[in-house]
């Protein structure tokens, strides 16, 4: 493996290119964070992929949305050869933490508030911090 970093520009517009998708879908995206190692600048080699969380506004999950998502980081991976890792939560799960606080656990909580870039909708910063007070 590479110990440089390599076409950072390319995921700098892939990020770029999913923040203006989401903006295209209207209110249905609650939140959408990028976070792990693409968003600390760590890209050290071809494999490097994209941590994608998305957080749905509506209270269940409707495979209309999820559909609309995948299509997305389909047609993203597709042009720009860069794995988008995507997760995808409802509002639901936000709020009342059934997935494990949105499957990740307390260490990853603390590790999405500290590299989390949000691209899109509403700062989970809030909510880390009080998970991760309580």
């Amino acid at each position: 493996m590479s110990t440089s970093f390599i076409k950072t520009d390319k995921y700098i517009r892939l990020i770029c290119i999913l923040r203006d998708k989401f903006n295209g879908l209207g209110n249905k995206i609650y939140s959408a964070l990028v976070y792990g190692s693409c968003s600390r600048f760590e890209i050290f080699s071809i494999y490097s992929d994209v941590d994608l969380l998305c957080i749905i506004k509506e209270d269940v999950l409707k495979s209309e949305t999820v559909n609309e998502l995948h299509q997305i980081v389909h047609e993203c991976t597709k042009t720009y050869k860069i794995k988008i890792h995507l997760r995808i939560r409802n509002i639901t799960d936000l709020f009342q933490g059934s997935s494990g606080y949105l499957d990740c656990g307390f260490t990853s909580s603390i590790n999405k508030l500290r590299d989390g870039i949000l691209i899109h909708g509403a700062s989970l910063d809030n909510l880390y911090l009080e998970y991760i007070h309580n």
